[in-house]
C-alpha cells in the first residue's frame, strides 16, 4: 500500500520496538482458543479456523501488553523437545538452528539469524502429558541444557533467555 503526502512533507520511521523470539511447541504455537473446548481431535482440526483465534494466543497478548514484536519458532507436536514420539519436523533441538524448519540447510557459522533483544523457551508440557516422558527428567533436563547451549551459540551472551 502506498501513502500520499503533501510536497515537502517528511516520513520518518517509527521507533524499533523491541523483539521477544519464543520457541515453543502447540502450548505456544496453537492460536487462542474461542471453544468449544474438546477433546475430539478430529473435531478440533475440522474446526481450527472457527474456533481460534491468533489474537487472543498468549504471545498476542505479550505483543500488546508489552508493546514488543514476537517472532514464533515453534509447532505443534507431542515430543518436540525430548522427541518423545515420532514427529515428521523432529525435536527443537534438531531444527533450531535451520534456515526453514522442513529442510535440512542450517544457518552456517558466522550467518547471523534476525537479531533479537530476549528469547522465551515454553515447551515441553506435551513431552509429559502425552508424550511418553514420565519418569525421564534426566534426559528431558539433558535435552534443555543443550537447546539453551544451541541458542546461546546463535544468540550471544547478551540476549536473555527466559
Amino acid at each position: 500500500h502506498g501513502i500520499v503526502v503533501t510536497e515537502g512533507c517528511e516520513v520518518t520511521a517509527p521507533k524499533a520496538k523491541k523483539v521477544v523470539e519464543i520457541i515453543g511447541d502447540s502450548n505456544s504455537a496453537m492460536p487462542g482458543n474461542l471453544g468449544p473446548n474438546s477433546y475430539d481431535f478430529t473435531a478440533s482440526t475440522k474446526f481450527m479456523m472457527k474456533w481460534t483465534d491468533t489474537d487472543l494466543a498468549w504471545f498476542g497478548h505479550l505483543n500488546t501488553s508489552f508493546d514488543v514484536d514476537t517472532v514464533m519458532v515453534g509447532a505443534s507436536g507431542m515430543g518436540f523437545m525430548a522427541n518423545a514420539m515420532e514427529v515428521g519436523h523432529g525435536p527443537m533441538i534438531d531444527i533450531y538452528s535451520r534456515v526453514c524448519q522442513n529442510e535440512t540447510t542450517e544457518y552456517k557459522e558466522g550467518d547471523t539469524m534476525n537479531p533479537v533483544d530476549l528469547c522465551i523457551i515454553f515447551m515441553g508440557m506435551n513431552d509429559w502429558i502425552g508424550g511418553g516422558m514420565a519418569g525421564k527428567d534426566a534426559k528431558a533436563i539433558a535435552g534443555y541444557k543443550k537447546l539453551i547451549d544451541i541458542v546461546r551459540s546463535r544468540r550471544g551472551p547478551s540476549v536473555p533467555i527466559l
